[in-house]
């Protein structure tokens, strides 16, 4: 699989599209300027002021699928055209509590009037926190008595993750549930389980998120794929390294607790690769949302997938990128036949911003990525003035 053709992994950008991307991640190469940059995002949102023009034309464009609903269904129709499906989400972060919770709620309903638009809108995304106190999903994971109040949040939680499903199924987009920190994820991990089976038979429709650097997430799998087999339903599983390092670092020694992460980037890498031939290996009851941005592991599914004669578009494998990055991977699975979808956050600029700062920390952190990005971006753009100049 060549994933180095940058007309087909650019075909949807124009060239001003391109050289803001290799600005961006020029940028990438001087942790410095990052750094100073996110510290005058934070004092202009204090002050209440006006976004730097850098924040707004470079950072926003790059990763948003811009501010509306309307905005993010442009873009999957533009994608679509492309053989690119669409995994939407509005990616505001709401308050901790029960207002809060019913106001995600409506947004997530809001979102899904978009799967009734567009057929190329294939996935939703629901944060489990965001419908529910944090503190009361911990309390479930770890077992400890709730008061009465308590009980009733829970059953709030319970009550509106049961909403979010059917109508995610009823607005034709399957349902992608997102882990969070391990002191969470139990309850979470309860709430998914029951609902793939009532809505899993037949189809994976709803799916979890395993985070591979968790030691136990193989056991997990193998306590899903059983659960599988018992019940005569397909699990759903986004597979990912996992997105909360630091917290889950700081919670362990924080509660003087053994981590609940594997001890090196070298045994989450081994762990997270074992996962990929176990779940490839079990296709009749895993459906695979395979979220990563590492060539590598890239390549591992589809050799797999060549070598066991398993079609580019088997029902049950899904190839998933951010927007704005790994246009190299996602476009060129897609025009060889693979099923890619881009992950398409939108939302309104300063209710965007936790998500933007992720994004630049990610690109930041790992250099690698941002150097291969940068080269793509480079290459494209010389071929297209060779092209013009012949």
């Amino acid at each position: 699989m060549n994933l180095a053709n940058t007309e087909i992994a650019y075909r949807s950008k124009s060239t001003t599209d391109l050289k803001r991307g290799y600005f961006i991640f020029k940028l990438f190469q001087y942790p410095f300027l990052i750094a100073l940059g996110k510290a005058m995002t934070s004092f202009f949102l204090f002050l209440n002021w006006p976004l730097p023009r850098l924040v707004r034309f470079y950072i926003y464009n790059q990763f948003c699928g811009g501010a509306k609903q309307a905005d993010a269904l442009e873009l999957v129709a533009k994608l679509s055209a492309h053989g690119v499906d669409s995994c939407v989400h509005h990616a505001a972060e709401n308050s901790v509590s029960e207002v809060g919770s019913e106001k995600a709620l409506q947004e997530f309903l809001e979102v899904l009037q978009l799967g009734k638009k567009s057929n190329a809108f294939r996935f939703s995304v629901l944060k489990p926190t965001s419908i529910g106190v944090a503190s009361i999903y911990e309390k479930v994971s770890v077992g400890q008595p709730l008061t009465p109040t308590e009980t009733q949040q829970w059953n709030h939680v319970q009550n509106r993750f049961s909403i979010c499903c059917k109508e995610a199924l009823a607005s034709n987009t399957k349902l992608l549930v997102d882990a969070e920190e391990s002191w969470f994820q139990h309850a979470i991990d309860q709430l998914l389980e029951a609902a793939m089976l009532t809505h899993n038979q037949g189809e994976a429709k709803i799916f979890t998120t395993v985070q591979m650097y968790r030691k136990d997430r193989m056991a997990y799998l193998k306590h899903l794929l059983n659960l599988a087999q018992k019940n005569n339903i397909i699990v759903g599983v986004k597979l990912v390294r996992g997105a909360y390092l630091v917290k889950e670092t700081a919670y362990a020694q924080a509660k003087g607790i053994p981590s609940a992460l594997c001890d090196s980037k070298q045994a989450t890498d081994a762990n997270f690769e074992e996962a990929l031939t176990f779940m490839l290996s079990n296709l009749s009851h895993f459906a695979l949302f395979f979220g990563s941005h590492n060539e590598k592991n890239v390549q591992q599914v589809v050799s797999f997938m060549q070598a066991h004669q398993i079609a580019p578009d088997h029902p049950h494998i899904f190839f998933s990128q951010l927007y704005g990055m790994c246009d190299h991977i996602t476009f060129n699975l897609a025009h060889s036949g693979y099923k890619a979808v881009k992950y398409i956050p939108y939302g309104e600029l300063g209710e965007v911003i936790p998500y933007l700062m992720r994004r630049v920390e990610e690109n930041t952190a790992v250099m690698s990525q941002s150097i291969r990005e940068l080269d793509l971006y480079r290459k494209e753009i010389e071929r297209r003035q060779s092209n013009a100049t012949l």
